[in-house]
């Protein structure tokens, strides 16, 4: 689930909505703010097929590499490949933004890695390959000024990561990722239920390129707002909200899923939603003593 703060999954609210899910019926689902692949994975993973859509070229990377790849991996010539001369400096920066980003140091590594990527021969390797920096960065990012010395090689963390990642399974259901906005996605996809995140769509109509972004397209990274309307108000957001319902009414089900922040209220969701179709239940988890916020799914 992304919240207004941006992309990020936490383990507790994924572990609510699939707790939410499986008491559904369904065979195929279409999520139109992605994000975060967890979700899509495990019910890929219970012979579901899913769809899948990112507002950012950097989730839909990471969704071809987690939902939508069913067998390929990096092997050793790859990484051999992705780090080699990793920290040799060049005259120039490819992305001079990112000395601003990482430093001039760990600028060279993210510089020269995103250089090699371009020789994989594979997309879904790409793809895999960018999954692992962005991970890194992670790794990064999560020192500081009095921890920083505990850090290791950032090419030994790029190796020990991919080691780690569970390999893909074979699936014999269908599993797609696209990067196109709310309303195309919605319309051109087929599937039982519709699984919409609603605190990432507010939060993409006001957002600005990450790092992930900016390393992976340089001057031509994009926000999320790119592909979705910028709300400047609540009315906006509703506006825009009831355009993407009015189009998903070939879908058997809903699923909205939010956090009740004081933005968004399951009492007011339950009665936008009332206006589409007759809401059937409102599924609630109080996470306040751990986040302040209640996660809700309310279905149609």
């Amino acid at each position: 689930m992304i919240y207004a703060s941006g992309c990020n999954q936490g383990a507790i609210y994924v572990a609510f909505e699939l707790s939410v899910l499986h008491r559904l019926k369904f065979k195929s689902v279409a999520l139109p703010v992605n994000c975060d692949p967890t979700v899509a994975v495990f019910l890929k993973r219970r012979g579901i097929a899913v769809s899948t859509n990112d507002l950012t070229q950097a989730d839909w990377y990471r969704s071809i590499a987690a939902v939508q790849n069913d067998s390929d991996t990096l092997d050793e010539s790859d990484i051999d490949l992705i780090l080699e001369n990793a920290y040799e400096p060049k005259a120039n920066l490819l992305n001079p933004d990112l000395e601003e980003i990482f430093g001039p140091i760990d600028a060279i590594w993210f510089d020269n890695v995103r250089r090699n990527l371009e020789r994989l021969n594979s997309n879904l390797k790409f793809a895999l390959a960018a999954d692992l920096v962005f991970r890194v960065g992670q790794y990064v990012k999560s020192f500081d000024q009095d921890t920083k010395h505990l850090r290791r090689p950032l090419s030994r963390v790029f190796r020990d990561l991919n080691r780690r990642i569970e390999p893909p399974k074979l699936s014999t259901v269908s599993a797609q990722a696209a990067t196109l906005s709310p309303e195309e996605f919605i319309a051109q996809s087929q599937g039982n239920l519709l699984f919409l995140r609603l605190n990432p769509l507010f939060a993409a109509g006001s957002s600005k390129p990450d790092w992930r972004e900016i390393w992976l397209r340089g001057p031509e990274a994009r926000p999320a707002s790119a592909l979705c309307e910028k709300f400047t108000t609540r009315a906006g957001f509703f506006a825009y909200l009831a355009r993407l319902l009015d189009r998903a009414s070939h879908f058997d089900q809903w699923a909205l899923s939010f956090l009740d922040d004081g933005f968004l209220t399951s009492t007011e969701i339950a009665e936008f939603l009332g206006r589409f179709r007759n809401v059937s239940a409102v599924y609630s988890k109080d996470f306040s003593e751990l986040t302040g916020h209640r996660a809700i799914i309310v279905t149609a």
